[in-house]
């Protein structure tokens, strides 16, 4: 039995009955930042903003693979309002259309705040200047991964705390992992893969193995998809 709002979310899943029109312009939003990157040639960009999106796919989809085998909720889901659904479409148990354009566009915004270049690193003949060049670097992704994260658990706990984002895992019903007052696991396998994965490919020397990386990504998401919601576990 499961609980509650899983249940309610589990009801409205990939029902296209509720889909609104304002997603036309999101859909335009992020076809404008793909082709920006496109038009300047910024494939680090645009592998590393695909590469954060793809992240969240795969919480989401174990989100949902514990709801199966549980058989109680998942971390989180995005359930209707009492005085209806407040989504356009939800897609797993725990993502809806909004929230996967949300991340497909902080995938773009992440690689806006990475300073430097592993290209321009290169460039330093000094080896001196060149593991300055790096520091500077590697501190800017670290204080970028673990700020933003921060600020991503901050967002989720005020969606919680207005009810369209629940947490059922909170001690009240089942164990107390995903919460309010135990937000470390939401920091840490919630926010900071995301980012973290987003500035590794962002900063890989080979286009080659941005492709491979985010190909692979891409590959378990769809086949996880198309498998998982096939037999009914998502």
């Amino acid at each position: 039995m499961g609980s509650p709002s899983a249940e309610a979310a589990e009801a409205i899943l990939r029902d296209f009955s509720n889909f609104q029109w304002y997603m036309i312009p999101f859909l335009l939003v992020v076809i404008y930042m793909i082709a920006k990157e496109v038009q300047k040639e910024n494939w680090s960009a645009l592998f590393a903003a695909v590469a954060f999106w793809l992240a969240d796919w795969i919480n989401e989809i174990w989100n949902g693979l514990i709801y199966h085998f549980t058989d109680f909720a998942p971390f989180w889901s995005t359930p209707p309002r009492p005085s209806g659904p407040n989504s356009s479409l939800v897609i797993l148990i725990g993502l809806n259309i909004e929230i996967t354009f949300m991340f497909l566009m902080m995938g773009f915004v992440s690689t806006k705040m990475f300073k430097g270049t592993i290209q321009e690193e290169l460039r330093f003949q000094d080896l001196t200047e060149q593991k300055l060049y790096r520091r500077k670097r590697i501190v800017n992704r670290v204080f970028i991964i673990m700020s933003m994260s921060l600020l991503c658990v901050i967002v989720e706990i005020i969606l919680n705390l207005i009810g369209i984002l629940v947490w059922d895992w909170n001690g009240v019903l089942g164990p107390n992992v995903w919460s309010l007052t135990n937000p470390i696991l939401i920091y840490l396998v919630g926010y900071v893969p995301f980012w973290t994965i987003s500035a590794f490919v962002y900063d890989m020397k080979k286009r080659i193995s941005q492709i491979i990386t985010v190909g692979s990504m891409a590959l378990l998401v769809i086949v996880s998809l198309v498998v998982f919601i096939l037999i009914g576990w998502i």
